[in-house]
């Protein structure tokens, strides 16, 4: 599971569903869909500090950038290791000092030629990310 803390700065809400941006370090900005019941949580409010979590195997590499990706959540990031297997691969990506983690199927990772060092877009569907409260 990737944890990753992050400072709530936008809500826009419509009924019982919310968009919220998250920034992540010092330029990234992700954006998370909630459903919340009729009172929404106190502490999803611009300024809080939350967890922003999501699996490995909803994470999608995008080796260079493309500007064509019509997707919300763009992490920057390097990898910094690779644990190659017969059928999934674990890639190991920092975005600044911050670790995070991708499964891939193996051919995908030779199809892609990955390799140690390589500078690669993280994407993430906002409705696969989950928001943690920070006591």
């Amino acid at each position: 599971m990737n944890r990753l803390l992050g400072r709530i700065v936008s809500v826009e809400s419509s009924g019982e569903i919310s968009l919220i941006d998250i920034r992540i370090g010092s330029e990234c900005v992700v954006s998370v869909l909630v459903i919340d019941g009729l009172e929404p949580s106190p502490y999803l409010a611009v300024g809080g500090q939350v967890g922003v979590l999501f699996k490995e195997s909803e994470v999608v590499l995008v080796k260079g950038e493309d500007k064509h990706i019509g997707a919300l959540n763009r992490i920057p990031a390097r990898i910094a290791g690779i644990g190659e297997h017969a059928l999934l691969s674990e890639i190991n990506l920092t975005y600044e000092a911050l670790p995070l983690r991708a499964l891939v199927p193996s051919r995908s990772l030779r199809e892609l030629g990955l390799k140690v060092g390589d500078d690669m877009t993280v994407l993430v569907n906002p409705t696969e990310i989950t928001l943690a409260e920070i006591p």
